[in-house]
């Protein structure tokens, strides 16, 4: 799905987005940067499940 769309369903479902300028590889390129996105994204997730 490309970027925008994945944005549009976002916006549509007030879902909580978690930004990252990387690619699908990002695990392996840039393990920081996907390691800090997806720990805001799972600390977003234990806070609201409280």
């Amino acid at each position: 799905m490309l970027p925008h769309k994945q944005h549009a369903l976002a916006g549509a479902t007030a879902a909580h987005v978690v930004s990252l300028d990387a690619d699908h590889m990002a695990v392996m390129n840039a393990p920081d940067k996907f390691a800090t996105a997806l720990r805001i994204a799972v600390d977003h997730v234990a806070f609201i499940g409280k």
